[in-house]
């Protein structure tokens, strides 16, 4: 099996990618190439690096590998490195109008949220870093002081809406970071549109969380909307995002807790207080989740 190495450049909250255009498709990868005879992963790494982007590589781990069609890719974590990118080796001699290289940083949410950024198998484990590779270098790329909107949708059975996302381990609620310049309503409108196709007829605001730095790794503030209830025809409409979404369905409350994480964990805890909310036709405020 031919082997691959790949880094993962980060700088202050950025990511560094590679834009490829190639016979009219535009797309982006990250740096790296083949291992030579008689040479370890790691000098690979360094020499790749090195000749693709004219850096030096003084820090890197280990952070993942996949299997991308055959061929083992290794990908290394890089934080620390000397030098300015500046396109070099095979890359540079190869360009052409129809096989276009150009390094470019982006944002590392913003990044892993491109749907041309390949391989595919690499973006959900890229979006897990934050987690399994803790690193003030990345964290950077998320406000100091998070907020997140998610929505609550039944059908007519009062079962609720639930989605699978594809990079977690549970089950959640449809929802996702608020971008910079939009509110909490707009964000929740957006993050079901493109998480399963459609959008809520409403959009009530049900339930302001504020998370401390003691319970999540930066402070947060959590809107939860009302999205109401899904006739048969928007059901049927439901399109899931399988980039972000792996799968959705309905259920009842109690097994939505366990799907949760169990009735201690954040949804879980917070699910009844949303229902009992819903039923006063009254709005709530929680400070880590609890009133």
């Amino acid at each position: 099996m031919r082997t691959r190495v790949v880094g993962i450049i980060i700088k202050e909250g950025q990511i560094l990618l590679m834009h490829r255009v190639k016979n009219g498709e535009e797309y982006y990868v990250l740096p790296g190439g083949g291992i030579e005879e008689n040479e370890n992963t790691e000098d690979a790494l360094k020499r790749e690096i090195k000749e693709e982007l004219s850096l030096d590589i003084s820090k890197h781990e280990l952070a993942f590998e996949i299997d991308n069609k055959g061929s083992r890719e290794i990908y290394y974590l890089i934080t620390n490195f000397n030098g300015t990118p500046k396109l070099g080796g095979p890359e540079k001699e190869k360009m052409n109008e129809q096989n276009q290289y150009y390094p470019e940083w982006f944002n590392l949410v913003k990044a892993s949220e491109l749907k041309n950024l390949l391989p595919r198998e690499a973006v959900d484990k890229i979006r897990r870093l934050l987690a399994t590779h803790p690193s003030p270098e990345y964290r950077k790329a998320i406000p100091r002081k998070r907020m997140a909107s998610g929505v609550l949708l039944f059908n007519k059975e009062e079962k609720l809406l639930i989605v699978k996302p594809s990079y977690k381990d549970y089950w959640s609620m449809p929802g996702g970071i608020i971008d910079a310049n939009e509110s909490p309503r707009q964000t929740a409108l957006r993050e079901v549109t493109e998480e399963i196709g459609i959008q809520p007829e409403q959009c009530q605001f049900l339930c302001l969380d504020y998370i401390s730095a003691e319970k999540e790794r930066d402070e947060m503030l959590e809107f939860t909307f009302y999205g109401g209830k899904l006739d048969q025809k928007q059901i049927e409409n439901i399109k899931i995002d399988e980039d972000e979404i792996s799968d959705y369905k309905f259920v009842d409350t109690d097994e939505a807790m366990d799907l949760f994480g169990g009735k201690g964990s954040k949804l879980g805890k917070k699910l009844p207080k949303y229902l009992e909310a819903l039923k006063q036709e009254t709005v709530i405020y929680l400070e880590n989740g609890e009133e």
